[in-house]
């Protein structure tokens, strides 16, 4: 039998050592709310995979100027629904 198989490898988008390094319990104790922003947790490949294979702007709807209660500006944005 000829032929080509392609393999396609997984992609590791995130350090792995970098996420194991954190602190679950100083994550939960961010205030307000629990929140974390490391730097290098998304690997340089991985981050040009997935900036290299966003969906096309085309699928994204204009959701602008949409009313919110108690005089709230609107969260102006171009969204992508599943």
């Amino acid at each position: 039998m000829c032929g080509s198989t392609t393999v396609k490898v997984a992609m590791n988008y995130l350090d792995d050592n970098n996420l194991k390094s954190l602190d679950a319990e100083a994550f939960r104790e961010q205030t307000p709310f629990p929140w974390i922003n490391p730097a290098g947790l998304v690997t340089e490949g991985g981050f040009a995979e997935l900036r290299d294979n966003l969906p096309d702007f085309s699928l994204f709807r204009k959701t602008f100027d949409k009313p919110r209660k108690y005089g709230q500006k609107s969260h102006d944005r171009y969204a992508l629904k599943y």
